[in-house]
């Protein structure tokens, strides 16, 4: 299990979650927790962002980015166990910006 983060940025008074995410999902899975997590809907679309890469689900004949992965094909554990923060946004339209904290990976529950 791994333990994050989650803050949702511009919003005042601050909005936030702490999440313990189990290992082996991929990023799509996880994008369904944080959705549970927030009590949303899923209606909108969303990424992963890395800086060095997207997690994206795009169209394949328009890909959001050329530096992009599967939400539905890259698991959680490697990503995390190089990358401790990044991005999540939710609604491309209204760009809900949240930044995700990785705290501790490996915790055995």
């Amino acid at each position: 299990m791994t333990s994050m983060e989650l803050l949702h940025l511009n919003i005042e008074p601050p909005i936030w979650r702490r999440l313990l995410i189990p290992s082996g999902i991929t990023f799509h899975k996880f994008h369904k927790l944080i959705q549970a997590a927030f009590d949303w809907q899923d209606y909108h679309l969303y990424l992963f962002d890395f800086n060095d890469f997207f997690v994206v689900n795009s169209d394949p004949d328009t890909p959001f980015h050329n530096i992009e992965k599967n939400p539905k094909k890259v698991k959680i554990d490697p990503v995390f166990k190089e990358y401790k923060q990044f991005l999540y946004e939710y609604d491309f339209g209204d760009s809900w910006m949240h930044e995700i904290v990785v705290e501790e990976v490996g915790i055995s529950g």
